[in-house]
């Protein structure tokens, strides 16, 4: 991970969550201003929530039952915070911006969705099931953008978003 001048959005939902603590510590250690950005269905699924906030970042939760955080989903302060990110960003820093998600499919696509609106890289960890881990069995196969398909065992798991057909994932 490179120092970057832009903001790195990282969003996780639900087990995705566990999968963002080291990505947040190396962005803090590159010297990147990170937000990370939790979100799952009630407080009790917000997995390792107390371990970012140990970490010199700032946080924000949503639960779609609104027992901690913002009420709703994670992708609603997503939206209002790469907003005033991009509004207060010019230049290199601007450029610098970056969303990392990970998590449920819908929620990816929809990170995607907003980050493309705005112009900002968005990338992806897809957690399509994969069986073999070589290739060999064709089933953790994503659909490309131009066409084609991507295996994420071989090629990934993380993407650029708009690499991705998301109208072809479950």
């Amino acid at each position: 991970v490179a120092p970057g001048p832009g903001l790195a959005l990282l969003v996780g939902g639900g087990t995705g969550i566990a999968s963002l603590y080291e990505l947040a510590r190396a962005l803090l250690r590159a010297g990147r201003p990170v937000l990370v950005l939790l979100g799952a269905r009630s407080q009790d699924d917000l997995i390792g929530r107390r371990d970012f906030e140990a970490l010199d970042l700032e946080l924000v939760c949503a639960t779609e039952d609104g027992s901690h955080g913002v009420a709703g989903r994670v992708t609603e302060p997503l939206a209002e915070r790469l907003r005033r990110a991009v509004g207060e960003a010019s230049g290199a820093s601007r450029a610098g911006i970056e969303v990392f998600a990970v998590g449920p499919t819908p929620m990816m696509r929809a990170c995607a969705g907003i980050a493309a609106e705005l112009g900002v890289r968005c990338l992806v960890s897809l957690e399509n099931p994969m069986a073999c881990g070589f290739g060999v069995c064709l089933g953790c196969a994503a659909p490309r953008a131009e066409g084609g398909f991507s295996l994420v065992c071989r090629a990934g798991p993380v993407f650029d978003a708009r690499e991705i057909a998301w109208e072809g994932l479950p």
